[in-house]
């Protein structure tokens, strides 16, 4: 399943020295050049499911980004 992901770069001691990515993580390409964030959905509730794990990725990552830029 995709995984998106927090790219850090800095020690988070020094302001405006650190960076941060939202970045994907193992996902799928396909013929087109789509990039695939979520396995094959069937039905509507499928999809739902799908956003709503990406949402909690990302909701995870702004948790993550806080406590790193915190770090001063």
């Amino acid at each position: 399943m995709t995984r998106l992901k927090l790219k850090f770069a800095g020690d988070g001691t020094v302001f405006n020295s650190n960076r941060a990515w939202i970045i994907l993580g193992d996902h799928f390409s396909d013929s087109d050049g789509d990039h695939h964030l979520s396995a094959e959905c069937v039905t509507a509730s499928e999809v739902e499911e799908a956003a709503e794990y990406l949402k909690k990725q990302l909701d995870n990552i702004v948790i993550s980004a806080k406590k790193k830029f915190a770090k001063r």
